[in-house]
């Protein structure tokens, strides 16, 4: 297995299932912080070392590597160069926060 952060990885995932932090955070109404999109799926592809795990094969179990490459391909279907109105409503979302949900509740990421 390659080396993960699984920190990072749970952090990014729980930003990205969570709709009412989204917007918050992505509309900059936490006082200290700065959250954007774009900067979530770098915690969680890049700073994290996932990207490099999936296309090497070896990031979690088969079952979780899939589900994660599916994440990936959602995430990469929003274009977050737009309003962040524009990215909270793009219809990609809500299968976005749904599938984050899922991979952070995966025993896998627990215990990888």
């Amino acid at each position: 297995m390659k080396y993960l952060q699984v920190e990072l990885i749970r952090a990014a995932l729980a930003e990205l299932s969570d709709e009412q932090f989204q917007k918050l955070a992505w509309n900059d109404q936490i006082p200290g912080e700065i959250h954007t999109f774009e900067e979530c799926l770098e915690m969680l592809f890049t700073d994290s070392g996932l990207t490099d795990a999936l296309d090497s094969g070896d990031a979690f179990s088969l079952e979780m590597d899939a589900r994660s490459r599916v994440l990936r391909q959602l995430v990469s279907q929003i274009d977050p160069f737009r309003s962040v109105d524009e990215v909270l409503n793009d219809p990609a979302l809500p299968k976005v926060r749904k599938l984050a949900g899922e991979l952070l509740s995966d025993p896998d990421l627990i215990e990888p």
